[in-house]
């Protein structure tokens, strides 16, 4: 006979819907879609600010400079509250959390629109809409998600992320199109009111902060007690003999202090990418603005594809083997680069970084999920986050000394691909096996049983 109560995250017998039960597709299903869509409307008006960034250097009289360091306080400013953020939707309502963060989001957007001074710009864009940003992206939209999934849960997370690229890819170029039309002014407008018409809304119908809010358990299976003792479908129950409920006691352990390097480094890899190439593919392989926009396309379309291309076979192999072939694959492109002095090796170096490229941060959010459980995983990524941050400023201050002083470029590429095979090593020789709650459930069943 079915019951009629379940236990709330909160230990509080709540009614079980029949709605939810009889339905073929599993709500996190629609979840994931609506994260989905969310993030990749919010990642859309951030990239596509780029494209915005020479008309509004233009109206408000700025240097190349003042511009860059907007962008460079942006980023630091999103890599600081991301652990702030990360914390409120541990030991918060994660979902009020998403949902200012996406309201603020849009009203900073529509706020840029009426911009008339750089002091503005600084507040609006580099402090106030990047703040948000950190809690309408992955960055806590992974951490839901994976309350959701424990058998298909890097498939999920895969398909959060890849839908979130496109929006990235897709923007900047509507952008372009758009300023062909209207002033930047209104094109600012007008994504703004889509974060505050589309994306506020899906948030409001559609994210909760657990399966058990709405009586279901992960992946949508029934659960005998046993099951759900092990799962950790709710947050008073422990997955596993590591889980914490702190994020500061997962520093007591070892792999944080393996995985946030990695971080580190792939920040410093991330932005030699996107910073260094179009430099070095006009200064040293006198390459012209379409093949450089070829291989960014390139890059940014195997994005998504190597998302879903890996989210499909995580859940089958150990985290660490994948992390590792994909930060193996990164440093590869960069060898690419010194070992292929021609045009093709951009092509080459496009393909390989696209691959693998953000994806190693999904592989390493579910690293940390399994060892460290979903108490506090969004404050613990935002930890990784910040490090990622830190490793992209220090990387975006390096190139400049190290080419003036230099004129080389290789020097850069060797220094990246000798970072990410030591992170490869690194990956590959955390205990997954001692650490990983996947690896835990038959000793978990025989202490439940006990």
């Amino acid at each position: 006979m079915m019951r009629d109560e379940e236990t709330s995250p909160y230990g509080e017998p709540t009614a079980q819907p029949a709605g939810p039960r009889r339905s073929r597709i599993f709500y996190g299903w629609y979840l994931v879609a609506a994260a989905a869509l969310i993030s990749a409307a919010v990642a859309g008006v951030n990239d596509s600010s780029r494209v915005l960034m020479l008309p509004i250097s233009q109206d408000l009289g700025l240097s190349l400079f003042a511009l860059a360091g907007s962008f460079s306080i942006g980023v630091l400013t999103n890599g600081l509250t991301q652990p702030v953020l990360g914390h409120l939707f541990d030991r918060w309502d994660s979902r009020k959390v998403i949902l200012i963060s996406v309201a603020v989001a849009g009203l900073a957007t529509l706020g840029l629109g009426l911009t008339s001074s750089y002091w503005h710009f600084i507040l609006l864009y580099s402090v106030i809409f990047s703040a948000a940003l950190g809690g309408a992206s992955f960055g806590l939209l992974g951490p839901l998600v994976a309350r959701w999934f424990l058998k298909r849960r890097a498939l999920a997370l895969s398909l959060l992320m890849a839908i979130s690229a496109m929006g990235g890819i897709f923007s900047p170029p509507i952008a372009g199109l758009a300023l062909a039309f209207y002033s930047w002014r209104e094109t600012l407008m007008v994504s703004g009111a889509i974060l505050l018409l589309l994306a506020l809304p899906l948030a409001w119908k559609f994210l909760r902060n657990w399966p058990s809010e709405i009586g279901l358990k992960p992946d949508g299976d029934p659960e005998t007690p046993t099951e759900t003792r092990m799962r950790g479908s709710a947050p008073t129950n422990q997955r596993g003999r590591f889980e914490v409920e702190r994020s500061w006691r997962a520093f007591r352990s070892r792999p944080i202090w393996a995985l946030v390097p990695v971080f580190a480094i792939g920040g410093v890899a991330d932005i030699f990418a996107s910073i260094i190439l179009p430099s070095f593919a006009v200064n040293s392989l006198n390459l012209g603005p379409e093949t450089i926009a070829v291989s960014y396309g390139v890059m940014g379309v195997l994005g998504p594809v190597g998302a879903v291309a890996v989210g499909l076979v995580a859940d089958r192999f150990a985290r660490k083997r994948i992390l590792g072939a994909l930060l193996l694959a990164q440093g590869l492109a960069f060898l690419v680069l010194i070992a292929v002095p021609f045009g093709f090796s951009l092509l080459l170096f496009a393909v390989l970084a696209g691959l693998s490229g953000t994806t190693w941060m999904l592989i390493a959010l579910l690293l940390i999920a399994d060892i460290y459980g979903l108490r506090a995983l969004a404050t613990l990524w935002g930890i990784a986050f910040l490090f990622h941050s830190i490793g992209s400023f220090i990387g975006s201050l390096s190139f400049g000394l190290v080419i003036d002083l230099t004129g080389s470029y290789n020097l850069h590429f060797a220094a990246c691909a000798l970072m990410l095979v030591l992170a490869a090593i690194v990956s590959f020789a955390i205990n997954e096996g001692k650490y990983s709650a996947r690896y835990q459930a038959a000793v978990e069943l025989e202490a439940v049983g006990d």
